[in-house]
């Protein structure tokens, strides 16, 4: 339509158009285009504007029909994977539903005094910071951060997977995040929800009578790790 318009503009303004004028008959205007009279009725200014309208939506289903096979043209493709509304989580869809969509890009390392416990690649982590959780995804800035007694999390394949961890210092750099510990639980290290319960319970009440500076500091540690455990078990209940 901007093409038309665009074309008819020109023609107007280099006086293509001979001898147009432009008067009243009645209620209707008229032009006079090479020495013939048009008389310009509303029935006639709407059909015109319908065929500026409709005639390139005819042009390009033309070319996509024309160009479809080319190789170089682009065409849209079917989209591998849709969000989950309710869980928030990426699943196949469409024609690829079979197929296994991955997302995972960054190595994520835990090395403790045995060697390198865990080395896998996923797609987000959550840290258990000393100053509060650190979400770790897919361009994070570099940084070195210490870490609490707490439950590391981290996301595979859309699924996430919880570690217990005994403290340390954690770091980003290149899409690796690196964690030293002194030790971490996971798997079937990790106790049931009830085993869980009754060691946070037992760890609370050695906290309320510890006396010292020294057991208090031990029943805070004992205490944490009780409840990272309580997470883990009920992350790895949901999970099932």
């Amino acid at each position: 339509a901007v093409v038309v318009w665009a074309i008819g503009r020109s023609l107007w303004t280099m006086g293509f158009a001979v001898g147009c004028n432009r008067g009243h008959a009645g209620s209707n205007s008229w032009i006079r285009l090479c020495g013939s009279k048009i008389v310009l009725t509303r029935r006639i200014c709407v059909t015109c504007l319908l065929a500026i309208a409709i005639v390139p939506l005819f042009g390009h289903q033309r070319f996509r029909s024309t160009f479809a096979n080319n190789p170089g043209y682009v065409k849209k493709v079917p989209r591998l994977a849709h969000r989950n509304a309710a869980s928030g989580e990426y699943v196949p869809s469409g024609e690829f539903g079979s197929q296994e969509v991955s997302v995972d890009r960054i190595m994520m390392k835990i090395l403790t005094p045995e060697g390198n416990t865990v080395q896998t690649v996923v797609s987000e982590v959550s840290l258990p910071g000393l100053e509060g959780r650190l979400g770790i995804l897919r361009g994070h800035a570099a940084m070195v951060a210490p870490m609490n007694f707490g439950l590391l999390r981290y996301r595979r394949q859309g699924k996430w997977k919880p570690i217990v961890l005994h403290g340390g210092y954690a770091t980003v750099q290149n899409n690796i995040v690196t964690v030293l510990t002194s030790d971490c639980e996971q798997g079937d290290a990790i106790p049931s929800v009830e085993e869980a319960k009754d060691q946070v319970e037992t760890s609370t009440q050695a906290l309320l009578a510890s006396s010292s500076k020294r057991e208090r500091l031990a029943a805070a540690q004992a205490t944490k790790l009780a409840s990272a455990r309580l997470q883990a078990a009920l992350l790895l209940t949901k999970e099932k």
